[in-house]
C-alpha cells in the first residue's frame, strides 16, 4: 500500500517571498527527498493550529528552539509557527520541523498526550461549545 506523501512543489511555500537564505534552505530540504505524509499539513479549520496532537507538539518544540535562537536575542521579533503549513508557507525550517514530527512518531498517542498535559503542555484542541459530547 503506497502512502499519500507531500511533492517537492508542495513543500516549496511562497519561495518568492523567502530571503536568500531561507530559498537555499528550502531547497536543500527538498533535495533529502524525505518521504512526509500529506496528513501533516492539515490544520484545524478553526484554529489554523495542527490538525494532531504530535503535529502540535512538534509546533511547540519546533517554536521554543527558534525562541532560544541567538539571532533574537536582540530584541528581534522571533516568527513563532502556528502549524507545518505555517513553517512551508513561510519559510521556516522545515527540517528541523520533519525531523521534531519523525521523532514523535515513536511514541504512542495516548502516552504523548498524556505525557505533555501532566506537564502542563496541552495537546489536544479544546472542545468548541457547540461540538456534541
Amino acid at each position: 500500500m503506497q502512502r499519500d506523501l507531500l511533492n517537492g512543489g508542495e513543500l516549496l511555500g511562497d519561495i518568492d517571498s523567502f530571503t536568500d537564505e531561507q530559498r537555499k534552505a528550502r531547497q536543500t530540504f527538498i533535495e533529502q527527498e524525505l518521504h512526509l505524509p500529506r496528513n501533516w499539513l492539515c490544520e484545524d479549520r478553526c484554529s489554523g493550529l495542527d490538525a494532531s496532537m504530535e503535529g502540535r507538539l512538534a509546533t511547540g518544540i519546533y517554536n521554543v528552539l527558534f525562541e532560544s535562537d541567538p539571532r533574537f536575542a536582540n530584541g528581534d521579533k522571533c516568527p513563532i509557527r502556528a502549524s507545518f503549513a505555517d513553517v512551508i508557507r513561510t519559510g521556516g525550517d522545515a527540517l528541523l520541523w520533519a525531523l521534531i514530527r519523525i521523532a514523535l512518531e515513536e511514541i504512542e498517542d495516548e502516552d504523548l498526550a498524556e505525557l505533555c498535559e501532566n506537564r502542563g503542555f496541552i495537546v489536544r484542541l479544546p472542545r468548541s461549545a457547540d461540538a456534541a459530547p
